[in-house]
């Protein structure tokens, strides 16, 4: 089933339209998506990954650009998309190959009750999601530094432990479901950041989702499963 969302706004009402600079884009973006204002811990949070994140990149090259205000509209607001689809009775999330802590840090700042696992096996990033748990102050959080299935098998509590996985842009989506499903509890949901359009069809039960990215011209596209009872 594919059903569309807001499908943006024109190209030169996109960036501008939440303001020039980087951090007028950030509250203005989040006010956009939360529907509501960021409390001052959450902004805090947000610019201390910001910097976190930019002194990283100069060495180790973690994400696509040390710009400010890219970093903002394509990983921060964009992560914080996966919020229309958080089920309110979610609990506990699993980030299925984190990255950078991309969907689950900028999650996490915003739903701090939940309990979060960041699942990445590359060694650079899990130290990057090691160093920024611990400069934001997050709590419950945790980092996995292996792969999914490595995961599962030495890890067993992980099996079924989790309410939501999210993924955003990693790899083929029968394949990300594949991986995330073990992980699932009766009545879990996947949710993953798909391409810009929809595909017509794919393999995997689900809904192709959209909604308009505050920072963008056009709409994000995500793909959203849901697990039977048990």
């Amino acid at each position: 089933m594919t059903r569309r969302g807001d499908r943006g706004t024109p190209r030169d009402r996109g960036r501008g339209a939440i303001g020039a600079d980087p951090d007028s884009r950030l509250a203005a973006g989040a006010r956009a998506i939360l529907e509501r204002e960021l409390l001052p811990a959450e902004r805090a949070a947000f610019l201390t990954y910001v910097d976190l994140l930019r002194t990283w990149q100069g060495v180790y090259r973690l994400v696509g650009s040390s710009d400010r205000g890219w970093i903002i509209d394509e990983l921060i607001l964009d992560s914080l998309l996966f919020v229309r689809f958080l089920p309110a009775r979610a609990r506990s999330v699993l980030d299925l190959g984190s990255g950078a802590g991309i969907p689950g840090i900028p999650l996490k700042v915003v739903r701090p009750t939940v309990r979060f696992t960041l699942l990445e096996a590359r060694r650079r990033r899990a130290s990057f999601l090691a160093a920024a748990v611990r400069a934001l102050g997050l709590e419950n959080t945790e980092v996995v530094p292996l792969r999914a299935e490595e995961a599962l098998a030495l890890r067993p509590e992980l099996e079924a432990g989790f309410d939501v996985v999210v993924s955003r842009c990693a790899g083929e989506l029968q394949r990300v479901c594949r991986l995330a499903s073990p992980f699932l509890a009766a009545r879990g949901r996947v949710i993953v950041s798909g391409p810009p359009e929809a595909p017509t069809a794919a393999d995997v039960s689900g809904q192709w989702l959209t909604v308009c990215h505050p920072g963008r011209a056009g709409p994000r596209t995500f793909f959203v499963f849901d697990s039977p009872e048990a």
